[in-house]
């Protein structure tokens, strides 16, 4: 089939970032596995990638689409962070703050112009699930995701130490996720977030837990960091 120049022109475009993302997906990839509880934490800002000037608006869908198809699952666990009712829906702002630390960052405008076409409701929510798979098409994954059910209520009776395990192995399997999702709080970016915020996070990607075992747990998983 014969293309216009124009068309031709968008053809090698796409081509071109295509190939760019592949290698930059790859690259996040290989460092991933590599990640333990000895890393140095201090380099974690090397997790996200900085926006190009004068991106296109085409460009941009297609990069947060290509990050989405990689990362779904750990995202949606992020967005969860925000899902206090646990109906799918979250505040934009919050949406924008996930996707800029765990795909792409975007800019008011870029972020705005991606979310268009979504509804919001008379609370001020959007539908997340429904702007993922617009993006994914991953309806199976994204369900998965939601529904995981290895974070309910840990055993009540257990002993600090044994939850210290337990949780030290969760998080050292998904530290850098873990960290990104601290940076979702940490709205002064100075390094701190509120204690309850930490629970949040914490049984998100471990377990709940019991005030009592919280509390106890919390004085000894901060040392890891």
């Amino acid at each position: 089939m014969l293309h216009s120049s124009k068309e031709y022109k968008d053809f090698k475009n796409v081509s071109s970032i295509k190939k760019s993302r592949t290698s930059e997906m790859k690259n996040d990839y290989e460092s991933s596995k590599s990640v333990d509880l000895n890393s140095d934490i201090s380099s974690i800002s090397s997790f996200t990638h900085h926006s190009k000037p004068h991106e296109k608006p085409s460009d941009i869908k297609y990069i947060i689409s290509e990050k989405l198809e990689c990362r779904l699952s750990d995202i949606v666990q992020a967005l969860k962070t925000f899902d206090k009712q646990r109906n799918g829906k979250i505040l934009p702002a919050n949406l924008h703050n996930v996707l800029n630390i765990f795909c792409y960052p975007l800019t008011t405008k870029d972020f705005n112009e991606l979310i268009k076409k979504e509804t919001v409701d008379e609370y001020g929510f959007v539908d997340y699930k429904s702007f993922l798979l617009k993006l994914t098409n991953k309806d199976k994954e994204f369900n998965d995701a939601y529904q995981n059910k290895e974070n309910e209520f840990y055993k009540k009776d257990s002993n600090i130490e044994e939850i210290e395990v337990k949780m030290k192995h969760k998080i050292g399997q998904n530290l850098k996720n873990f960290i990104r999702c601290m940076w979702l709080y940490d709205f002064n970016h100075d390094g701190l977030i509120q204690k309850h915020e930490f629970r949040n996070i914490l049984e998100n990607y471990c377990f709940c837990l019991t005030d009592d075992q919280y509390d106890s747990a919390l004085v000894l998983l901060l040392s890891i960091f």
